[in-house]
């Protein structure tokens, strides 16, 4: 992560990739979104919900994230 991400926004980051670990996808499908509310655009949070959304076979949306 670079510098340039606030504490919470890197915090927020962290506790999406522990649920995404632990297999919680629901909740770090919302943890993103939230993250996303927060700070549109935010390149680490668009790349782990890409990610996501490639696991549940939504490809189309993956590519756009």
């Amino acid at each position: 992560m670079s510098p340039q991400v606030a504490p919470e926004i890197a915090e927020g980051l962290r506790h999406a990739k522990r649920q995404l670990q632990k297999g919680d996808t629901a909740a770090a499908d919302a943890s993103l979104t939230a993250l996303l509310a927060r700070e549109p655009g935010q390149p680490h949070a668009l790349h782990l919900l890409g990610l996501l959304r490639n696991q549940q076979g939504e490809q189309d949306e993956a590519l756009r994230l």
